[in-house]
C-alpha cells in the first residue's frame, strides 16, 4: 500500500512572509521546508511526498526547494 503526504507551502503568509524559505537557527543552512521534507522522509510508512503551492511567481522558491529535496510538487 502507498501512503502519500501533501505539504501545503506558500511564500505569501501574512503573519510571517517567506516562512518556508527561512533558515533554521544555529547556522544550520537548512530551510523550514527542507527540514519538514527531511523529517517526513524518515517515516517508513510514507511512500510519496508532494509539495503543493500556488502559481504565484514568488512560490517558485517552494518548487526549487522541492526539486532540491527530490520530491514531487504541484502548482495550482
Amino acid at each position: 500500500m502507498r501512503t502519500g503526504v501533501i505539504i501545503q507551502a506558500r511564500m505569501s503568509s501574512t503573519r510571517l512572509p517567506g516562512k518556508i524559505a527561512k533558515e533554521l537557527p544555529y547556522g544550520s543552512g537548512i530551510t523550514v521546508l527542507e527540514q519538514v521534507i527531511r523529517r517526513l522522509k524518515k517515516c517508513k510508512q510514507i511512500t510519496d511526498i508532494i509539495v503543493a503551492t500556488t502559481t504565484d511567481r514568488e512560490d517558485i522558491k517552494a518548487v526549487k526547494l522541492a526539486k532540491k529535496e527530490k520530491v514531487h510538487f504541484l502548482r495550482g
